[in-house]
């Protein structure tokens, strides 16, 4: 598999004096943060804590590679909320569209 963590990265525009940008850090492990330092990983799922209510789009968002240390900072584009996980999953389907295996209901 070919290496193609070494692509360049677009610089972030410092936000104006008086005018900081909220920053939340997020922590990866390391083939995940190659992924999002590559382009490839774009989406970032995570649960509402309450500590993850506050992040609006346009924020930064530190992603520390939790297997060397590195930091990448990138902007919040858009936060989409969803009630439940099956709410975000198309059902019956997982990573790549392929079938799952279905849920068992009870009858009755």
């Amino acid at each position: 598999m070919p290496d193609d963590t070494q692509q360049a990265i677009p610089a972030v525009p410092s936000p104006a004096a008086g005018d900081e940008t909220p920053v939340h850090h997020l922590h990866l492990l390391g083939r995940h943060y190659r992924q999002v330092e590559a382009g490839r990983k774009t989406i970032e799922v995570r649960v509402a804590t309450p500590g993850r209510l506050s992040v609006a789009v346009g924020d930064t968002l530190v992603f520390h590679d939790r297997d060397s240390g590195r930091e990448l900072d990138v902007i919040a584009q858009r936060i989409t909320p969803y009630p439940s996980f099956d709410d975000l999953l198309p059902a019956g389907r997982c990573r790549g569209g392929r079938r799952t295996a279905r849920r068992a209901t009870r009858p009755g």
